[in-house]
């Protein structure tokens, strides 16, 4: 994947932005696919992601970030900007090249049967249910709501103090 700018100053920043936004497409490029998902969004796409990340790169490095805060901030980024609700994984391919880690099934395998995603589908099954009663979902999607809803799960530790 290529680099992006790593702007240190407001000038820089915005330099790296207008160079994002200002992209040539190539000769061959139809004027009439612009924006549609053969062309023209990806190179829209790839200039929103490389904004994003100069401004990401200005803003860690004005505020002096960990490298752990760096990396919560990109989980944050990820999240909102796709509007996700709930636990996530990501599992990088290259992890694969380093014995101690897990392999990527097993990985994804423990996480989804954690109490915590367990708990957090069981939750989010009862509120759909809740917000549906007597609603449009039927069939097939609200048999696995219920299943889910009825879930057994232990609550997690100091819950019950408000912890």
């Amino acid at each position: 994947m290529a680099d992006h700018p790593k702007p240190r100053t407001e000038d820089e920043l915005l330099a790296a932005i207008r160079d994002a936004l200002t992209f040539d497409l190539p000769a061959d490029a139809h004027p009439d696919r612009l924006g549609s998902a053969t062309l023209g969004s990806h190179y829209e796409a790839s200039a929103q992601a490389l904004v994003t990340c100069a401004a990401f790169e200005y803003a860690a490095h004005a505020g002096a970030v960990t490298g752990f805060q760096a990396s919560w901030a990109l989980m944050q980024i990820l999240w909102r900007g796709n509007r996700w609700d709930g636990p996530g994984l990501i599992i990088k391919a290259e992890d694969n090249l380093y014995p101690q880690y897990p392999a990527p099934e097993v990985k994804a395998r423990e996480w989804a049967e954690s109490d915590d995603v367990r708990r957090w589908l069981r939750d989010r099954a009862r509120e759909l249910l809740a917000q549906r009663r007597g609603g449009i979902t039927a069939g097939v999607v609200a048999d696995h709501w219920l299943t889910l809803a009825a879930t057994d799960v232990p609550e997690r530790e100091g819950a019950a103090d408000g912890a």
